[in-house]
């Protein structure tokens, strides 16, 4: 059975939702937190004055509060998906009025993939209510509805179990209890990359699966097929060693036809495989190789693109002071910032300087010559 319940309820969910006189003791708001969510009741948001009602005093003994709210459960919410709640301006009565609308607003239908939005903040009532009240315009200007049975809401570790309840409870939506991925990137990973990145074995593996197929056929599959799958994972992240072992062990048992039963000789080691055909061999990728040459590929865009959103972010972050080859790796690290850390050494040693006026080139630190820097009195 759907439930709509809206009134006064003489009650906050926090302090943020008074001004004026004493605080509100944290005992009344915990009880009408455990009351909404034992009735299986979540607040609808709001649009417009957080305060609901006023004492009409003035000076010091002034008070105004959101006493006033409308709460419904899931089934309410599946028939009235783009309901809101606006509170209205109240010319005589120390209450506000609340409208409810539950028209269907129009969308703009597309068959292309909608792209998601990440909003962050901090797990406080007052930035909450700003966000909904943000959305609440957004919905307003565009004619676009929030699906709030698609929204995911994912929390720091150090987050308490009441602040969860409360944040799900006015925004709808559901905890993530573990980050999912987007695009098949990891958005967060624990101490253990392998566990973090395990997703690309498992997909390469079942694209090697075909057994009964030419040496033709096993070198396109393994080129064009198996060898591209983490191509965009290893763009972005620097994948464990370990893991690359995997995966070229993988390819190669594929490549000699070794199944589960039964072991095959290898008779090249895959290593020599991956050189290129001009010297006798398959062509193959070195999966560690790749990655740091994509990787590399990353770096050099902080070099030339300076005036890219990208090179602004991480120059800010990580080396305000200095360029990308001269930067440090430094404390409290993004693993993407470790993956391209680990590829410059791969610019410092295919680039050299282009000698201009000198002024930003280190004699001893950076390779501008074609042999190492012989100073005069020194022995050549």
């Amino acid at each position: 059975m759907s439930w709509l319940c809206v009134g006064d309820y003489n009650e906050i969910l926090s302090s943020k939702e008074k001004q004026g006189c004493l605080p509100r003791p944290p005992r009344p708001m915990e009880d009408f937190r455990q009351a909404l969510l034992h009735c299986g009741l979540g607040n609808l948001g709001f649009i417009g004055n957080i305060f609901t009602w006023r004492n009409g005093r003035q000076g010091r003994t002034f008070v105004q509060e959101r006493l006033d709210w409308a709460c419904a459960n899931t089934e309410w919410m599946e028939i009235y998906p783009f309901a809101r709640v606006h509170h209205l301006h109240a010319a005589y009565s120390d209450h506000e009025p609340i409208l409810i609308t539950t028209h269907e607003v129009t969308q703009v239908t597309s068959r292309r993939q909608k792209p998601k939005s990440f909003i962050f903040c901090q797990a406080t009532m007052e930035e909450e209510q700003h966000l909904l009240n943000i959305l609440g315009r957004y919905e307003a200007a565009s004619g676009q509805a929030i699906n709030r049975h698609k929204t995911s809401i994912f929390f720091s570790r150090n987050t308490r179990d009441s602040v969860k309840a409360e944040f799900q409870a006015l925004l709808g939506g559901r905890i993530m209890e573990d980050c999912e991925p987007y695009l098949g990137l990891p958005m967060t990973g624990g101490r253990s990359k392998v566990n973090t990145f395990k997703g690309l074995q498992e997909k390469i593996t079942k694209k090697v699966k075909e057994k009964f197929i030419s040496k033709a056929g096993r070198e396109i599959l393994i080129k064009i097929v198996a060898q591209s799958v983490p191509t965009y994972t290893i763009g972005i992240f620097k994948i464990p060693n370990a893991l690359c072992d995997t995966l070229n062990s993988t390819l190669a048992k594929y490549w000699w036809g070794q199944t589960k039963d039964e072991k095959k000789i290898h008779w090249i080691n895959w290593e020599k495989l991956c050189s290129p055909k001009a010297r006798g061999r398959m062509g193959f990728r070195d999966i560690q190789a790749f990655n740091l040459t994509l990787l590399a590929k990353q770096a050099w865009r902080l070099i030339h693109n300076t005036h890219s959103l990208f090179y602004r972010v991480y120059k800010s972050r990580y080396f305000p002071n200095c360029s990308f080859m001269d930067a440090e790796l430094g404390n409290n690290l993004s693993y993407v910032w470790r993956s391209l850390f680990a590829a410059r050494n791969i610019i410092r040693g295919g680039s050299k300087w282009k000698v201009g006026d000198g002024r930003t080139i280190g004699v001893n630190t950076h390779n501008w010559l074609t042999h190492e820097p012989v100073f005069l009195g020194e022995q050549q």
